[in-house]
This record gives structure tokens, sequence and C-alpha cells, in this order.
């Protein structure tokens, strides 16, 4: 395909363009879209022990930074390449908070449309929306409601064999541009969250987990979490316009299970404890450059 072949090349809103693409060949462009991510050499042998974990009847989670609201796709291949190593039987996918701000439209119209646009996908590949009302969707947006149902699917997850993950920063903002024209970086997690919640759930039910630290970066080059552009660029490589080069690195960091956690900690697991979220948290600190570590670095 050329560009004087291609009438939406130009001038259509980059999301509008994407959904064109999608709607003609949803298979052949999503080929493309993960051509643009880069899996580590490590990571196929650690996904491979995370996958027998599971097999072994460990309830996953996976985590990770958060630059840009593309994660949900890098981390929708992650989830394709684990089930393919898992009994079926064991595995149904996995569950994700997501802001409900994201599907209402109220942190922008495209990450709205992007929510929608990629939800069948997802869907497939087996990772689920759970909507979160977050603190920030009450302060800024005036959001309203419980979240105890998400709060109870979720830490009820592994008996419905599914998984869980988590972005813990529950912000895009390691990926926007500081005053001096760098990343910000990863931000802090201030207490456990649903992530040291569900864990500490699950070892009260005698249930075992592993979790899976996963380290992304440069995915704000592919949808800008400051004006929620894609460029012009990459959307020409996904719809076969010149050859697809990558963008985005991933690292998949080696599993570790529950118990192995508890014995690096010293003491039993707090789900509120900032000591014990901030260890879960330079597990992925370690996975990527300084320019990118933000909080973590130290």
């Amino acid at each position: 395909m050329s560009n004087s072949s291609n009438p939406i090349s130009s001038s259509t809103d980059p999301l509008s363009r994407l959904k064109i693409l999608l709607n003609n060949n949803p298979e052949l462009v999503f080929s493309r879209i993960k051509q643009l991510f880069n899996f580590s050499k490590d990571s196929e042998e650690n996904i491979k022990e995370y996958a027998n974990l599971i097999n072994k009847g460990h309830a996953p989670v996976i985590y990770s930074n958060h630059q840009s609201h593309t994660d949900g796709v890098i981390i929708a291949i992650l989830i394709e390449s684990i089930r393919k190593k898992v009994d079926p039987n064991k595995l149904k996918g996995f569950l994700c908070p997501v802001a409900a701000s994201m599907a209402s439209g109220d942190q922008h119209d495209r990450v709205q449309g992007g929510t929608f646009l990629f939800e069948p996908i997802f869907n497939k590949l087996g990772f689920m929306y759970v909507p979160i009302i977050r603190e920030d969707d009450r302060k800024k947006y005036g959001m309203e409601g419980s979240n105890r149902d998400a709060i109870i699917k979720l830490l009820h997850a592994p008996s419905d064999n599914y998984g869980l993950i988590v972005f813990p920063e529950g912000t895009v903002k390691g990926g926007r541009i500081a005053n001096d024209n760098k990343i910000y970086g990863m931000q802090e997690v201030a207490g456990g969250g649903i992530l040291l919640r569900c864990i500490s759930f699950w070892q009260a039910q005698k249930k075992k987990s592993a979790m899976l630290p996963v380290g992304i970066l440069n995915s704000y080059k592919t949808f800008d979490p400051d004006d929620y552009d894609v460029p012009k660029s990459l959307l020409d490589m996904i719809a076969g316009v010149g050859d697809v080069e990558r963008v985005v690195d991933i690292e998949v960091g080696k599993p570790f299970t529950d118990e192995e956690y508890v014995k690096e900690l010293g003491s039993p697991l707090d789900p509120k404890s900032q000591n014990h979220i901030d260890l879960l948290m330079k597990k992925i600190a370690i996975l990527l450059p300084d320019e990118a570590k933000g909080y973590y670095k130290s």
C-alpha cells in the first residue's frame, strides 16, 4: 500500500484512521502492531517459567510500569504468549482494573475511543477490563459510585480461573515529558493498593500466587500521554506503508512466587506496607534504564 493509494493516510484523525484499518483487516493490522514491540531475548525464557508456575496451580499476577495507554496492547500480546503455554482449564485470561474515566470519555475522547476500539481484540486474547472509579476520577471528574463489586471480582479472580494485571502507578505520568525534556519515569506507588490486597487475600485463602514484573520503555512514543496523539509515521507502518520498525522495548522479568517474595521481605505480607510495595516496584525498575526509573532510580 502506498501513500497515493491510501485515502486515509494524511487528513483523517489518528484514532479514526486506526479504526478504519482495523475494520478492513484486523488480523493483518494487529500483526503489524505487534511488530512495533520488541520483547527482549530473556523474556521468552521467563514467560516459559511463568507458564510452568501457572500450570502448577499458582494464581498469576502481571504487573508493569505505565508510560502510555498503549501499555494495555503490550500486556495483551504478552498474555497471548502466556496462554499458548498454559492448560486452558487452568487459565481463562486476566482481569485488569482500569480507570472508569477511560471508558466514560472524561480523560479524553481518544482514550475512550481507543478503549472501545481494542476491547474486542483484548477479550479475544484474554485481557478483560474491570472498571474502577479512582480517587482521581472522583476529584477531577465528579464520578460517583461504589467499587465493591469490581473489588470482589478481582479478589476472587483465581477461583474463576483468571489472573490479575495491575499497573500499580495508576497513571501514565511516567511517560509524560518534564521541563527538562525527559520523561518523568516511574511514579511512586503509595500503599499496596489492589495488587498487595489481592496477593494477601489469596494467601489467607491458602492460594499460592506467582508474580511477573514487566518493564516497558518508549510506549509513550506510540500514543502520547500529553496530547493523546498517534504519530503519522507509526500509522503509516501499521497501514503497510514501508517496513514496520521496533518502537517499544519490553523486558519481562524473572517470575517469583508469593513464598519467595515473603522470604525476601523477611516478614509476613502487609498489604498496606510502603516497603512491601516498594520492593515489588524495584523489581520493575531494575528492568529499565535510568531515565525510565523515575522515583525508583535510587
